[in-house]
């Protein structure tokens, strides 16, 4: 259906924005985390990881989100 539109595929636009997101914080796992990709291993790692990535990815995120909002020109 996108190609018959003329529309981009959301996937695609997934990958653009991990891409974008890992130029930007140079972290795998942040990517993963603000993507909603889930975590292995105990749940006392996993909390703690959790905490430790979340503040992290706050700010990266916000970087991210001002860099888009640049590319669109919006």
């Amino acid at each position: 259906m996108s190609r018959k539109h003329g529309l981009i595929r959301a996937k695609y636009i997934r990958k653009f924005a991990a891409q974008k997101l890992y130029e930007i914080s140079e972290n795998a796992d942040i990517v993963n985390f603000i993507q909603g990709r889930s975590f292995t291993g105990k749940d006392e790692i996993i909390f703690t990881h959790y905490v430790m990535l979340l503040n992290k990815a706050l700010k990266y995120y916000k970087e991210y989100a001002e860099w888009l909002k640049e590319f669109l020109k919006l």
